[in-house]
């Protein structure tokens, strides 16, 4: 394998279904590495195809954002796979801009990515369990009142917890986002659509439950400020304990 082991952390989440014959794995990976470090290393993550289509990008922001999310990405497939060539895999982009593994692997798996300023996101995971992934840094100076839609309901949802009302949106925002890859439509669709029902406080984290997809749930937690949620199906769980043990760092 090339040697692009630093800048990243990777964590194995064990999914625990009720039906323990459907137990599975998804590997998450997070990643801060700089711009300049992956533009030296994007021949050996980028697949040609990949590349070919980075040279066509002018945005520097686009660039880093394109750079770090395929370097996550490439990282948590192998992972999962055990696989040892990145540039082996390609992932393109789907009709709803969500990302495609277009190789005839040896599992069927997908990958959701996320990007919010510095930090880079992926999870690799089984296709026969719908995940996704988001990431927003959280920025006390945005207005988020009029960028977040907040229902009656959400409102009520909101005062039972003891989150900062900056935080609380990002969160909600990124809840949703996360939801809205699961399904593949993006938050372009009616965000009425995705009214939270429930926001219960955890130890380290927060549970998200939604009053139209009720077979979904988001597990959200506030980490260096940034907000991470992840989807899944609401009869799943993992540990997390995980996300805040730093053991496999790199």
């Amino acid at each position: 394998m090339n040697d692009i082991s630093t800048n990243f952390q990777i964590k194995q989440l064990n999914i625990l279904r009720v039906e323990k014959s459907q137990n599975t794995k998804a590997i998450l990976v997070l990643s801060n590495a700089t711009f300049s470090y992956l533009l030296q290393k994007k021949n050996i993550f980028l697949h040609p195809n990949e590349l070919m289509y980075f040279n066509t990008l002018k945005n520097k922001k686009r660039q880093y954002s394109f750079l770090i999310g395929r370097y996550a990405a490439k990282i948590a497939v192998t992972e999962l796979l055990n696989e040892t060539e990145y540039s082996c895999i390609e992932i393109s982009n789907g009709i709803f801009k969500h990302p495609v593994i277009n190789e005839k692997l040896s599992q069927p798996v997908q990958v959701s990515i996320s990007h919010s300023l510095y930090i880079g996101a992926a999870l690799a995971f089984s296709e026969l369990h719908p995940m996704a992934i988001d990431v927003e840094y959280i920025d006390f100076s945005k207005q988020l009142d009029s960028m977040v839609k907040i229902s009656s309901h959400e409102e009520s949802a909101i005062k039972k917890t003891k989150v900062h009302d900056t935080v609380i949106l990002t969160l909600i925002w990124s809840a949703k986002e996360a939801l809205s890859k699961s399904l593949k439509t993006g938050l372009a669709a009616n965000q009425k659509i995705f009214e939270i029902e429930t926001i219960r406080e955890c130890e380290l984290n927060l549970e998200i439950t939604f009053k139209n997809f009720y077979q979904y749930k988001v597990l959200s937690w506030i980490y260096n400020d940034y907000v991470y949620s992840i989807s899944l199906p609401i009869n799943s769980d993992f540990d997390m304990k995980v996300i805040f043990d730093n053991e496999k760092t790199n």
